[in-house]
């Protein structure tokens, strides 16, 4: 063990994710009728590891085992590496009324993106996936009273533009090279930085030059 690891909290954080992992996947394949979707709730702690979680990441990586070996045996199998959540569990609680903090190196993602994500994510072939708001491209801290830190310009670096001012005024964001991903960052960042709630269809057919427009509106 490791740190303040002893065996027995080493085994608690084990046993609740690989043991129960297992014995789905084993109930599972006894079924005649594969399962169309079986999914695991991983951490980007299992790819990058965290100070203090070695058991959570070590269960978290046997868990992604488990997916890809159904993966190999023709069976359904997807582990998702979820970054920091800003609705519930230990980020929720570091954030406090904080949603813009950086917690590991990337934003709290809300619940309403994980589930955009989702839909994206369960029609992707690999075993292993990630979902994660990372920060700004220019490396900004992603405070919205940072100076010169504007909708447009957040948007921007998550589309990958560097000169938004050639953009052309009638441009909507899919036009712009948009996919379903680009959309739940789009979508998480205008609620967490700007308290604005956009559906996924409005954030496709939003015109890029008229975004600066939402915070006039919002309440």
């Amino acid at each position: 063990m490791s740190g303040e690891r002893t065996k027995i909290n080493f085994d608690l954080v084990y046993k609740t994710k690989v043991a129960t992992t297992a014995h789905l996947d084993q109930i599972s394949r006894k079924h005649s009728q594969p399962l169309s979707h079986f999914v695991a709730f991983s951490s980007i702690t299992s790819g990058r590891g965290n100070k203090g979680q070695t058991n959570y990441g070590f269960a978290n990586r046997c868990m992604e085992n488990i997916c890809e070996a159904r993966r190999r045996d023709g069976l359904s199998g997807l582990a998702i590496q979820w970054g920091p959540i800003s609705d519930v569990g230990m980020a929720a609680k570091l954030l406090g009324q904080n949603r813009t903090k950086i917690i590991g190196g990337a934003h709290a993602q809300s619940i309403d993106s994980c589930l955009s994500s989702l839909d994206v994510l369960l029609r992707i072939p690999q075993a292993v996936v990630a979902s994660t708001v990372l920060p700004n491209k220019n490396g900004t801290s992603g405070d919205v009273k940072q100076e010169n830190v504007t909708v447009q310009k957040v948007i921007g670096d998550i589309l990958g533009i560097q000169n938004i001012t050639s953009i052309s005024d009638s441009a909507t964001l899919s036009d712009l090279g948009l996919d379903s991903l680009m959309a739940a960052d789009v979508k998480n960042v205008l609620q967490s930085k700007f308290n604005i709630s956009l559906t996924n269809e409005q954030i496709k057919e939003l015109k890029f030059n008229a975004v600066e427009s939402l915070l006039k509106v919002t309440p």
